[in-house]
């Protein structure tokens, strides 16, 4: 009997030393921040099982365990070399490798995370439904456009920044109305929440940089690329 090996020969990739250095590189950081995400996840943990009265503080609790637990196991696939999908872009004779599992893992954390800032300004649901709505396409339309081959894939950009500005219309104008009407302190408690959608509009922000730098243009290499992801992961996400 001919051995399978003969029949099906595994094809090894020809990589230059360059690249298995790059490759090496991006497996590292994929590692330390699963590290970092499994860490944050026990602590999360913790402060959510000391937690006994049902309140919003307990609900934004369990929103940290469930972001930074699908945090680390998007971040255990993509360090396993799982999840990516490499794409010719046609024109230019390049090739880009879209980490799906990155889009996926944002389809989840997106719309938790803003449900935290629910929680934080007491937004009426029919706003809450809507952004978080909103905020789940964003990512898929990044993901498509990462898997197109050729110019459609700035079409799908320009569709997720499209549904990203709901999300800003809701957090910046009656997010912060109703974080303003809580507590004795309305004022100074609506300019700290105001400062909080700050910093998640600019990871939101962010994020689209990254893309239309890397997945998109292919303009800078992938340990930049993931490094520039990962930084923005911890900020957003812890």
């Amino acid at each position: 009997m001919i051995p399978y090996h003969v029949l099906f020969p595994r094809v090894q990739p020809d990589r230059s030393t360059a690249e298995e250095k790059a490759t090496s590189n991006v497996l590292a950081i994929y590692w330390a921040l699963f590290t970092i995400f499994v860490v944050m996840t026990g602590v999360a943990s913790m402060i959510a099982y000391t937690m006994t009265n049902v309140t919003m503080a307990k609900m934004q609790s369990y929103c940290s365990v469930a972001i930074l637990a699908t945090c680390a196991t998007a971040y255990y696939a993509m360090a396993t070399a799982e999840g990516h999908t490499r794409v010719d872009q046609g024109s230019n004779d390049n090739e880009v490798s879209p980490r799906s599992t990155r889009h996926i893992l944002y389809t989840l954390t997106y719309p938790l995370t803003l449900l935290q800032l629910h929680a934080l300004s007491a937004m009426d649901y029919y706003s809450t439904y809507f952004y978080t709505y909103c905020s789940i396409f964003i990512p898929i339309c990044r993901l498509i456009g990462g898997l197109e081959p050729f110019n459609y894939r700035w079409g799908w950009y320009a569709l997720s920044w499209c549904w990203f500005v709901p999300v800003v219309h809701q957090l910046v104008g009656p997010g912060r109305r109703s974080a303003r009407q809580l507590g004795v302190s309305g004022v100074q408690y609506g300019e700290g929440f105001g400062r909080l959608v700050g910093v998640v509009l600019a990871c939101l922000t962010a994020y689209g940089i990254i893309w239309g730098l890397a997945e998109g243009g292919n303009t800078i290499p992938m340990s930049a690329e993931m490094a520039a992801y990962g930084v923005t992961d911890l900020v957003f996400h812890v």
